[in-house]
């Protein structure tokens, strides 16, 4: 068991002096966040995808495990967002924004840093293919459930294929399945970028969270907050047992399961009539919580 105070320094820490950093600078300089986004999702991630799965040596029956447990973990935590917000009678927009905060997770921005500095190369490969899972999951399911079923299924597919991160992983499984190696010039490129990934995520994380506001509702906010952070993780810690998944394919699972409330969250709650308000707070707390959370976890997993 590794201690505590070793992980908030050491792993956690360096993720929030960047963040921190990052928003320092949107204080004083104000860039352009959705352009910086872009640059991630379209250019670094795609890169980030290709290079670790071109190089991975994780056999299939490990990867489909992480994939099972990407999938599992986050419909669970979808429909017991549902359930509770049912239970309690929470109007409709706070209803959808409190099921997206608990099911859709930062797995990208916060989740591959941790999971890099946490376990390594070999950790970080583990963790791009759960990142791969939750953005597919985000574009299809998350759209789904914010805007209540109102026939937006098609478009979500094809937000899905628009992307370049499925073709980058369907990309990296053929070269690592075959043998074959990119040409060095592009190996090369593709690599630097892979590289710049995490620090340019948490930049991006830094920018988007120095916009958030804490105001709303306060008994929601710690519901959804605990239920992200202290449920999520025990659900994860069940599933891992059933999949039957072991050393470092679990630790990391269970690691990315129990992350805080992704970022898309607030995307798509502001499109598709959500409490966007609600959700955005929800983010930022959820995000600061999982300071200590995430540290304890660690202390566990490690």
């Amino acid at each position: 068991m590794a201690s505590f105070l070793s992980i908030v320094t050491n792993i956690i820490a360096p993720i929030f002096i960047i963040v921190g950093l990052a928003a320092l600078i949107d204080r004083h300089f104000k860039p352009d966040a959705r352009a910086l986004s872009a640059i991630a999702v379209y250019l670094l991630s795609p890169c980030l995808v290709l290079d670790n799965i071109a190089t991975s040596s994780l056999q299939a029956e490990e990867v489909w495990q992480i994939v099972a447990m990407a999938l599992l973990s986050s419909l669970v935590m979808i429909l017991l967002g549902v359930v509770i917000s049912r239970l309690l009678g929470f109007e409709r927009g706070l209803a959808t924004g409190f099921a997206l905060t608990v099911g859709l997770l930062n797995t990208g921005n916060y989740g591959l840093p941790v999971s890099d500095f946490a376990f390594g190369k070999e950790g970080l490969q583990r963790a791009v293919i759960f990142f791969i899972v939750s953005a597919v999951w985000t574009n299809t399911a998350g759209i789904f459930v914010a805007s209540r079923g109102t026939g937006t299924t098609r478009q979500a597919l094809l937000n899905v294929f628009k992307g370049p991160l499925l073709y980058a992983m369907g990309l990296g499984f053929l070269l690592n399945l075959t043998g074959v190696g990119m040409p060095l010039p592009v190996a090369r490129a593709v690599s630097l970028l892979s590289q710049a990934t995490v620090p340019f995520m948490l930049i991006v994380m830094g920018l988007q969270l120095a916009r958030t506001s804490v105001r709303g509702r306060v008994g929601p906010l710690a519901l959804a907050v605990a239920t992200r952070l202290v449920v999520g993780p025990l659900i994860a810690i069940g599933l891992a047992s059933l999949l039957g998944l072991t050393g470092l394919t679990r630790q990391v699972t269970i690691l990315q399961a129990a992350m805080p409330s992704g970022v898309m969250s607030g995307v798509l709650a502001t499109l598709f009539g959500g409490d966007a308000e609600f959700v955005a707070a929800t983010i930022l707390l959820s995000t600061l919580a999982s300071i200590a959370t995430l540290s304890v976890l660690l202390s566990v997993l490690m």
